[in-house]
């Protein structure tokens, strides 16, 4: 088969391996609410490292909470976005490269446009079937009671989180403060990278209003 007789099926062939990528926004490992790009394999490398030792303390890679403040009082009739960022408020992302023009042109003309043939034709990835390995930072969000210490658990690729009913409805049924404990992690390829962490964050007390 000549190859010019396969362009037509690339973009048919493009849309099914992006709708067969496990990349939903959210998935459940145990009571584990997983979101963004995070997988599986961070969270159990993740957890491994929290068994061997306590976070470490480090002011410019915690996560610390932004919203909301400690000692809210949340309204009930809906889920609030919990948001928070690493380090000082100032060190939170890293510059922009430069785009200058000459950069930007050299970008502009590096399109690959035979990627998508490469894929139809390259052999079936494992990685497919589990999605994308993690690289990046992962934050594990904690809340609980003085009687539920996992009350809701969530591992996240975001710096926000807004509860599902399912997680809302189990903090408005505590009827009593609940703590949010963050701590952080930065992976390769679904490892705590070396002096990636994890690292404490911050504690914060909340309640929702009757």
């Amino acid at each position: 088969m000549q190859l010019r007789h396969l362009f037509p099926l690339v973009p048919a062939f493009a849309a099914l391996m992006y709708a067969c990528d496990d990349h939903g926004p959210t998935v459940e490992v145990g009571d584990v609410i997983l979101e963004g790009t995070v997988t599986d394999e961070a969270y159990g490398a993740l957890d491994v490292a929290l068994g061997s030792g306590a976070p470490k303390d480090d002011p410019m890679r915690k996560a610390t909470l932004d919203m909301p403040a400690d000692g809210a009082s949340l309204p009930r009739a809906t889920p609030p976005v919990f948001t928070w960022h690493f380090g000082t408020a100032g060190t939170e992302r890293a510059p922009l490269p430069d785009f200058g023009p000459t950069q930007m042109f050299a970008q502009q003309n590096t399109v690959d446009w035979s990627a998508p043939l490469r894929m139809l034709l390259a052999p079936v990835r494992t990685a497919h079937a589990h999605g994308d390995p993690f690289n990046g930072t992962g934050t594990f969000l904690v809340f609980s009671t003085d009687s539920e210490p996992n009350l809701v658990r969530v591992f996240t690729s975001n710096t926000s989180y807004v509860p599902s009913a399912d997680a809302w409805g189990k903090m408005t049924s505590a009827g009593k403060p609940i703590t949010l404990k963050l701590v952080s992690a930065i992976f390769e390829s679904n490892r705590v990278a070396q002096d990636g962490g994890p690292f404490e964050g911050s504690t914060t007390t909340f309640t929702v209003a009757p």
